[in-house]
């Protein structure tokens, strides 16, 4: 009673400082949150310490120190340019076990141990390199790539490893593209049928009229190689030495230069067909006979100097890709001299 006397004692606004006290037990008289108004606060508060977002694994091309750590154990095979990219829409773990399971299916051994891949790099271009536990299985891997390629990718079609023969003195009158001359070539030599990948001219003997000239043989089998460099070779009672063939300066077929690969090349592509900046696969020149020989590099040389070049003139009459483009002859000349100058 005592205390209630004091409290109605007190002025009014005591009294309602009392009542609307936070501390006060009495609570009867506030109103409580709403559900909407406690979330809507919860969603606005940030964690003062948020979880770390989970890094997103991507397969990326290793660096060169890397690379270069399993190099002796590994090698690379080049796509040809224009080809479609193997494993195209693979991940690196697809395309390993498409490669280790065409691996199996050729029976890949080497002294009776089965032949596996460890790791597979796919590069930008459609390259791809290949390590193996030992030098001598990658080298497998090189050497049989025509028996395993297109079965680990169907558009994954490599050529076997040739050796190719230079034979001089040959008659022009041979025609090997006859099965039955060919055939008598070879017996004539104890030349392996299977073992020869192509018989060609060099050059143009039979056009300009030659009585002799040089093919070039290119052979799968090294030990037939061997013996061919060795020995030579006979047809008819005619004697024709032999040598090793060494390819002239590379080619470009993305620009249609000299001295670099078409995978290397950082150049805008040339059509052989037309001249302009495109692939010859896109070319819609109804113009172009392959039979015709045509020169794009000199006429847009000629087109940049005069202005204008007539592209049926005979001495655009040849390939931009042969040793009788005068343009082509200038670019070896240069690689030539640069290299007897860093000689000396």
């Amino acid at each position: 009673m005592k205390r209630l006397d004091l409290l109605e004692n007190q002025p009014a606004s005591k009294q309602k400082e009392v009542r609307t006290n936070p501390n006060s037990t009495n609570k009867t008289n506030a109103t409580p949150p709403s559900f909407a108004s406690v979330l809507s606060a919860t969603n606005n508060v940030r964690p003062t310490n948020p979880l770390p977002k989970k890094p997103t694994m991507t397969a990326q091309t290793p660096t060169t120190t890397e690379q270069n750590r399993f190099k002796k154990y590994s090698i690379v095979i080049r796509t040809k340019f224009g080809a479609t990219k193997p494993f195209a829409g693979k991940t690196t773990q697809e395309s390993y076990n498409k490669v280790n399971k065409a691996l199996m299916e050729v029976n890949a051994k080497h002294d009776n141990n089965p032949i596996r891949i460890r790791a597979i790099i796919k590069y930008p271009l459609g390259d791809v390199r290949f390590f193996t536990r030992t030098r001598a299985e990658a080298k497998w891997l090189l050497d049989n790539r025509a028996t395993w390629t297109h079965v680990a990718d169907p558009v994954f079609v490599t050529s076997p490893t040739s050796y190719p023969v230079i034979v001089h003195s040959c008659p022009t009158f041979l025609d090997f593209e006859d099965e039955i001359c060919k055939t008598a070539f070879l017996q004539q030599n104890d030349i392996p049928k299977e073992s020869v990948l192509q018989i060609r001219w060099l050059g143009h003997p039979k056009e300009e009229e030659k009585s002799h000239g040089s093919i070039v043989i290119q052979l799968t089998d090294k030990t037939t190689a061997q013996q061919l460099l060795r020995g030579g070779l006979i047809f008819d009672g005619t004697f024709m030495q032999t040598m090793p063939y060494t390819p002239g300066p590379t080619k470009c077929f993305n620009c249609l230069k000299t001295g670099h690969q078409a995978h290397m090349c950082k150049d805008n592509p040339t059509c052989i067909k037309c001249g302009e900046k495109h692939l010859p696969q896109t070319c819609n020149d109804t113009s172009y006979i392959p039979s015709i020989k045509r020169c794009v590099r000199c006429i847009n040389t000629n087109k940049q100097m005069n202005g204008t070049a007539d592209k049926y003139e005979e001495k655009y009459q040849h390939s931009c890709l042969s040793q009788q483009c005068p343009i082509r002859q200038r670019e070896i000349q240069l690689m030539v001299a640069n290299t007897q100058s860093h000689g000396e």
